[in-house]
């Protein structure tokens, strides 16, 4: 071997961590022997320093990832940028926030809006974390229909819910549909029983919105959620039918009797859909669980029918039927009856029936 094999060596630096790290900027270097020594000298523990150096063992946090005093995490869970924030009242964000430490007081709602709230360090939630923002609207329900004389009327459709202005939003809950105008009965060209009013349907649920939080150590001793809303419980009832008689002169009827005409009842509005879940996705490195929920709302219920025109007398017949409701959850409406004879009324209408809830799932990843 020649003497200048033993003048130089290759030093080779210990292991980085392995995730989000660079050599900043050797993983070796070469090394001179002075007579006495290796120079330079052996460098036997790789530490994190933002300043290059060839002559030593480095590394530096990765494009992509931010060094927190201890290790490199990802940028995932932002810059820090907005500082340490405590919210103390209700607050709606306008735009992606990047706090350093973020902590939520108790009774404290933060209404993200659809926004992301990333967390540098460390979120304390002592209060409700949601977005009541960005859901879609509940759909109105079927209009309601006046009462009339004739034949019943079908209630009308309601309007199907909105979809969110984000994406992962819920969409709104259906409304509930019209209830239908119950027939009417002809006891003469100049007066007619008229069928009860078909109610108006229920409004829909609002759909639960976006709750998108990334914290690096997350503490939540309150709720984290994007539940759609119940549906309003403003279904309109039917309208009842009503009740005419009129007196048949001897000369038109034999014997003289009580001609009689009973409206049926209206139909109850329908009840709506509550609004659909909407999505909630946390990332971190250390949780306290908490609550988290993404559940659809509640539907609520048709409202009651209306009753038929009053107790009648003497035997008859059925005049106008009533129409179906508007849709499945707005109330059939009941028959319109002409009677001459034994007592009988106008059917009553039928009850709306109930909407259904909507529904989500909320998802997690932890690093």
């Amino acid at each position: 071997y020649s003497s200048l094999e033993f003048l130089f060596r290759t030093y080779t630096c210990a292991a980085k961590p392995a995730t989000g790290t660079v050599y900043n900027t050797v993983s070796s270097y070469t090394q001179t022997w002075n007579g006495s020594a290796w120079s330079p000298a052996d460098d036997a523990t790789t530490e994190y320093n933002a300043t290059a150096d060839t002559t030593s063992c480095r590394y530096k946090c990765s494009t992509g990832y931010a060094w927190d005093g201890t290790t490199c995490i990802p940028l995932s869970y932002g810059t820090g940028a907005d500082g340490n924030v405590t919210i103390s009242s209700n607050t709606t964000l306008t735009v992606d926030k990047n706090y350093n430490n973020l902590t939520v007081n108790a009774g404290v709602t933060l209404n993200t809006a659809g926004f992301v709230v990333k967390v540098f360090d460390t979120l304390t939630n002592n209060g409700i974390i949601t977005d009541s923002s960005s859901g879609g609207a509940g759909g109105a329900g079927g209009a309601a229909i006046a009462a009339g004389t004739g034949a019943g009327v079908a209630g009308n459709v309601p309007v199907s819910g909105s979809a969110g202005s984000k994406t992962g939003a819920g969409s709104g809950g259906q409304g509930g549909g019209g209830g239908a105008r119950g027939g009417g009965a002809l006891a003469s060209t100049a007066n007619n029983a008229s069928g009860g009013a078909g109610g108006v349907g229920a409004t829909g649920g609002k759909g639960g919105g976006v709750v998108r939080v990334y914290a690096t150590n997350f503490i939540n001793n309150g709720t984290v959620h994007a539940n759609g809303v119940a549906a309003s419980s403003n279904a309109g009832a039917g309208g009842n039918g009503t009740l005419v008689s009129e007196t048949i002169p001897a000369t038109e009827w034999v014997p003289e009797a009580y001609f009689n005409a009973a409206g049926g009842g209206g139909g109850g509005g329908g009840g709506a859909n509550g609004g659909a879940g909407g999505t909630v996705e946390l990332k971190y490195k250390t949780r306290t669980v908490g609550t988290v929920t993404a559940n659809g709302g509640a539907a609520s219920n048709g409202a009651t029918f209306g009753s038929g025109g009053g107790t009648l007398t003497y035997a008859g017949t059925t005049s106008y039927v009533g129409a179906a409701g508007g849709s499945p959850r707005g109330g059939a409406s009941g028959d319109g009856e002409i009677v001459v004879g034994a007592s009988h009324t106008g059917s009553a209408g039928s009850n709306g029936s109930a909407g259904s809830a909507g529904s989500a799932t909320w998802t997690y990843y932890a690093e």
